[in-house]
């Protein structure tokens, strides 16, 4: 996934019409606070969305649910050469723990509707865009409070010489995935090789930002700003609208490392066709996924789903083989990865008085005895 509000200007650009359908379209949209009623030192996110847009996320279960509080400073801003400010671990964090939880200034919409005049040529067109965008996102951004609007107006903007207005330059310069502007999540540098990643709550309508492995104090939060699967020319090409040139070590190897994220991505994990087969051994598939793993934090891509489902499938193997210790090992392992979709079923798990009532319990050592049955 590209994070970013825009993929170049491509995608805000294809909202394009001719005529006078745009202004409709357009006077559909809302700008809407939210939380609505929120305390006055309570964080808020002014949104710009399609109709229906606020009532999905008002109908979340829990809405609106609180932040989390961070104990104690996980970090500090601080120089980072060339590539200007960064964040870096004020201690020592370990893998899963929250480094920050909050709500994004600004949410809006990829782009809107515009009418453009039929005369124009391709370029003038796109400025044509570009400006009537950054009109209405000026309306917008005065709805933020004043304190968030000089933050907001404080970030880097990249964009200062492709036609974007000051407020659309600096969004395509900070966002991240879902269009959400959030000030300190804009302070981790661009890397092939993140140590961090983010997910977005519905329900509390903010992002929260985790170590995906263990980090050492004053080391630099990373975090990933384009596709870590794709090639690392192509990468490269992704960061080159930014000015910025990544020197990860995945980027610095392109040949082997593209070569292991291949491996990586092609990987399956198949729980059945192994708890089912009558020739694999008991180990084989864990064996696997250990492999899977190495090659993972060999990359340092301990934030991709392929990551917390080779930990997962390993518990769910010793499941099958019941293992209690082994079972519990590994469900501790899956713990530390609080980002995955899948994370919540160990809830369910952990519930149960005992692993024999895991509909999976032993099912490999049935069909061992099924071998017996039928030879």
């Amino acid at each position: 996934m590209i994070r970013g509000f825009l993929d170049g200007a491509a995608a805000l650009l294809s909202y394009g019409f001719r005529g006078t359908a745009a202004a409709s379209c357009f006077s559909s949209t809302e700008t809407v606070v939210l939380p609505v009623n929120a305390a006055p030192d309570e964080p808020v996110t002014v949104c710009f969305l399609w109709p229906g847009s606020k009532e999905v996320l008002m109908k979340m279960p829990g809405y609106p649910q609180p932040l989390s509080r961070v104990s104690e400073p996980t970090f500090r801003v601080g120089g980072s050469g060339s590539k200007g400010l960064g964040l870096f671990a004020a201690r020592a964090l370990s893998q899963g723990e929250l480094i920050i939880h909050e709500r994004p200034l600004l949410i809006s919409v990829r782009g809107v509707p515009v009418a453009v005049p039929a005369m124009l040529d391709q370029e003038q067109t796109t400025k044509y865009r570009l400006k009537e965008l950054e009109r209405h996102l000026e309306v917008v951004v005065k709805e933020m409070r004043p304190e968030d609007r000089d933050v907001f107006m404080s970030l880097a903007n990249s964009h200062t010489t492709d036609g974007s207005g000051p407020i659309a330059g600096r969004i395509r310069t900070n966002c991240i995935s879902l269009n959400g502007l959030c000030p300190e999540m804009s302070g981790p540098m661009a890397h092939c090789c993140p140590n961090t990643t983010t997910i977005f709550h519905e329900a509390s309508i903010s992002y929260t930002v985790y170590a995906t492995r263990d980090i050492a104090k004053g080391e630099e939060l990373t975090l990933s700003y384009s596709n870590v699967w794709d090639t690392a020319a192509n990468r490269q090409q992704t960061f080159k609208p930014y000015g910025f040139v990544c020197a990860c070590d995945a980027c610095l190897d392109p040949v082997n490392s593209d070569c292991r994220r291949a491996k990586i991505r092609s990987f399956i994990p198949n729980l059945q066709l192994w708890a089912a087969s009558r020739s694999l051994p008991d180990d084989w598939l864990i064996n696997k996924c250990l492999e899977q793993i190495a090659l993972i934090e060999q990359e340092k891509l301990e934030g991709e789903p392929h990551y917390h489902a080779a930990i997962n499938t390993i518990m769910e193997a010793y499941i099958c083989l019941g293992d209690s210790p082994k079972v519990r090992e590994w469900a501790a392992r899956a713990r530390k990865c609080p980002w995955a979709d899948s994370i919540k079923s160990l809830d369910a798990l952990t519930a149960l008085e005992s692993h024999s009532r895991h509909p999976l319990w032993r099912a490999a050592r049935i069909n061992e005895n099924l071998k017996g049955c039928g030879s």
